[in-house]
């Protein structure tokens, strides 16, 4: 599965995430975010921060990402986190759609899903 991790890099089409194939030490797909919600299993503090981290990165830089979908979101051995859509990046399908005139509304609009995801893994 192509994933995104959080290590930014430089393109001829502007700025990017770094992508590679995500799997366990033994060769297994990684558990998805959502399998740790829909298992009742409390996430680990280093897949916390690790999450958070991820959100400041791109935060940080500008990047539309707005699908955080739990299910998008894949833990590493080790706990740490990576983005495994892309559909994601830079999509809105709104009628009008602002984020791509304000990066204002962009901003806004990631923070509310990014609050939104960590709602829903302390409920």
């Amino acid at each position: 599965i192509p994933i995104i991790d959080p290590e930014l890099v430089s393109t001829n089409l502007g700025l990017a995430l770094s992508v590679e194939a995500i799997r366990t030490s033994s060769g297994d797909p990684c558990f998805s975010l959502l399998s740790w919600l829909e298992s009742d299993r409390t996430l680990p503090e280093r897949t916390l921060c690790s999450l958070m981290e991820l959100f400041d990165t791109i935060n940080q830089s500008g990047l539309n990402f707005f699908d955080y979908n739990p299910a998008n979101f894949l833990i590493r051995d080790d706990g740490s986190v990576v983005i495994a859509d892309l559909k994601g990046l830079d999509r809105d399908r709104s009628i009008l759609p602002l984020t791509k005139l304000s990066k204002r509304a962009a901003r806004s609009k990631r923070l509310r899903r990014q609050m939104r995801l960590l709602e829903r893994i302390n409920s």
